[in-house]
């Protein structure tokens, strides 16, 4: 009977090992991608700083794959970091194994600090002089609509548009200074108030003995130096505008690239406007997005109705005046998933709402209102949609000044320096990530536009502590940078830990220990601690940047983009956010309704490059249907308009 029981046992034993053997056989099947990924992503930066063979074309569609490759491309590493691959939750029957760490190194210092705990606010204005409608009902119809909040959070002390107000001023022909254009108006904090009410009756001598240090930088002594020029914006923002800086203030520009100047006067808060006749947007979010990292400040965007001489106003019938819906919707979206703190609407109060009172008792929703009210509700459903996912930090020289918007003026910097071989790169550089971006016309194409590099580019200074730089893959310096011993060192303990350093051949004099021979392809690379650094030439010329810029994007984004369309993506435990936003079809002049082209549909493929496998693919922006096929997504985004793909991976 014993002996009995021994065999049952042992055969149970086997029968046990067996099954066993087979359950370990199949999660080795499962996980057998995860597995290699671990493999690959714990290989070290000094293995990453091998150059990459491959020169990626650019097909006739703007994307960054190789030339009519129809297969989906080689998987590779993350973004240079370490991995452990292991599941971070689950979803339904979803095994999660992204990992926001994986391409974020440091999500709190890349989130920016926040002006409220809960978060993002869209500020749906009620101008203090808005006489047009019921104040009181104006208000309760935001409220009943869902359509924003009308108490901004924005510090009551404001330095408004005061970049262009201080290029605007100029002294005039008879007893005071005359203002030639509408950028510093703050109410009650004017320069027009402070001036004229204070000093009408003095002579022009004496206003400008007075104002001296007021004068917009054009007046500067030709000798002047652009430190002297920084310097007296300093002055100009802080006494003009009565800034008091022990108290919180907020910075709000556009017509000139000067957020980083905020940050570095003590802004509180950090802003670009949009709208106007103002240029690319996107370039204006790589600057303000950028300069809110670099000196850890919350971010806004503020979007004006005007466009050229008019705007949007429905209280007139002049609801095509200023801009199109469409740019309205884009621009917010693009600022919500880049990560601002707060999107606020110039009288955006008044302009979602039609002059009549409907039978609810409240103000009926004007075409811009609509717009807002199912922005508000994409939000509400997607409050967390991680963090924005810029992988190129461009450095840029302390004294850019940078300015030159086509067909306005020469390019100046500060509006007062002739450009020079650095400035020269600089405003190409751009020109390169976002086509069009320096033109201003009467016509909305160009303020926002599809770019085959895609949204991945942050804009600092030179002067960036080590902790910002660090949380980069990668660096390109542009303009005339010259480094002190301080930040020099910092950029070389970038490469030594782990970054790609990107260096122009004009900054090697700096960095002797980085000289080399610059190939057939006018550039080198060499291995640098755990890192590496890319040289190219010719001097201050980008030709031969355009094509490492590529590179780097296929090196560290995880997918690939078919189409030519604008491309951002975001990050967040287990979920990948890619934002496609088709900026073709619709054209706009001041007076004049949108005109769509309906030719200019996208049918874009995005297909997940990553170490990690797909589960699930939807649009949860637009509802637009997305077809999946493995680890590639495909979907049809109209002239406009926009999708926003939420990957479950």
């Amino acid at each position: 009977m014993r002996n009995n029981k021994s065999v049952i046992f042992l055969v149970g034993l086997l029968i046990l090992a067996l099954l066993v053997s087979g359950c370990r056989d199949t999660n080795r099947s499962e996980s057998s991608k995860s597995t290699t990924t671990s493999s690959e992503t714990t290989s070290t930066q000094s293995q990453a700083s091998e150059t990459e063979s491959e020169d990626l074309t650019t097909t006739s569609e703007g994307s960054s794959m190789t030339e009519n490759s129809q297969t989906e491309p080689t998987k590779k590493s993350i973004g240079d970091t370490k991995t452990s691959g292991s599941e971070v939750q689950t979803d339904g029957n979803y095994k999660l194994q992204l990992k926001q760490s994986d391409y974020i190194a440091d999500a709190a210092l890349w989130k920016t600090p926040l002006l409220r705990p809960q978060g993002f606010q869209f500020s749906n204005a009620i101008l203090p002089n808005d006489t047009s409608k019921n104040t009181t009902l104006m208000e309760r119809s935001i409220d009943y609509y869902e359509v924003g909040e009308y108490i901004s959070l924005f510090p009551q002390q404001r330095a408004w548009e005061w970049d262009y107000g201080a290029n605007h001023f100029v002294p005039g022909p008879s007893d005071k200074p005359v203002y030639t254009g509408w950028g510093a108006r703050v109410t009650e904090n004017s320069y027009l108030d402070y001036l004229y009410k204070n000093y009408q009756d003095m002579l022009q001598a004496q206003a400008e003995e007075k104002f001296t240090d007021f004068y917009p930088v054009r007046s500067l002594d030709p000798a002047a130096t652009r430190a002297g020029a920084l310097k007296q914006l300093k002055t100009f923002v802080t006494n003009v505008f009565k800034i008091d800086t022990t108290k919180p203030w907020i910075s709000n520009n556009g017509h000139y690239s000067y957020h980083h100047y905020a940050g570095e006067f003590g802004a509180t808060v950090i802003g670009s406007e949009v709208g106007e006749n103002i240029h690319n947007y996107q370039m204006q979010i790589s600057f303000n997005r950028g300069a809110a990292r670099q000196y850890q400040k919350p971010w806004t965007v503020c979007f004006s109705y005007w466009h050229g001489p008019v705007a949007t106003n429905y209280d007139t019938g002049a609801g095509n005046q200023g801009h199109s819906v469409s740019l309205f919707k884009r621009s917010i979206l693009m600022s919500y998933m880049a990560g601002v703190d707060v999107f606020d609407t110039e009288g955006g109060g008044n302009n979602s709402f039609l002059p009549i009172v409907g039978d609810n008792g409240f103000y009926e929703l004007s075409p811009h209102g609509v717009a807002t009210q199912e922005f508000m509700k994409f939000q509400k459903s997607n409050s967390n949609i991680g963090v924005n996912y810029t992988p190129v930090g461009i450095i840029l020289d302390y004294y850019h000044g940078t300015y030159a918007r086509d067909g306005v003026g020469s390019k100046a910097a500060f509006n007062g320096f002739t450009y020079g071989p650095g400035d020269n790169m600089t405003w190409s550089l751009y020109n390169l990530l976002w086509p069009g971006a320096w033109t201003t016309t009467n016509n909305e194409v160009g303020t926002l536009t599809n770019n085959g590099m895609g949204d991945y580019f942050d804009t600092l200074l030179q002067n960036a502590p080590q902790k910002v730089l660090n949380t980069y893959p990668a660096l390109v310096l542009t303009g005339n940078v010259q480094l002190s011993d301080a930040e020099n060192a910092r950029y070389r303990t970038y490469a030594e830990q782990g970054g790609t350093l990107v260096l122009n051949t004009a900054y090697i004099s700096q960095f002797p220990e980085y000289q080399g021979e610059l190939g057939a392809g006018r550039r080198y690379e060499k291995t640098v601690g755990k890192g590496r650094v890319i040289v190219y030439g010719d001097d201050y010329k980008i030709d031969k940047l355009a094509p490492i810029l590529r590179e780097l994007v296929s090196r560290y984004v995880p997918i690939k983009v078919s189409g030519d369309i604008q491309q951002m993506v975001n990050f967040k435990d287990g979920v990948m956010y890619v934002t496609l936003i088709n900026n073709d079809g619709v054209t706009k002049t001041s007076y004049d309704e949108p005109v769509i082209d309906h030719g200019k549909y996208k049918n874009i493929t995005v297909t997940y490059t990553g170490p990690y496998t797909v589960k699930a693919v939807k649009d949860v922006y637009g509802g637009q249907e997305v077809r999946l096929s493995g680890e590639i997504a495909k979907v049809t985004v109209p002239p406009g308009d926009a999708v926003v793909l939420e990957f479950k991976i």
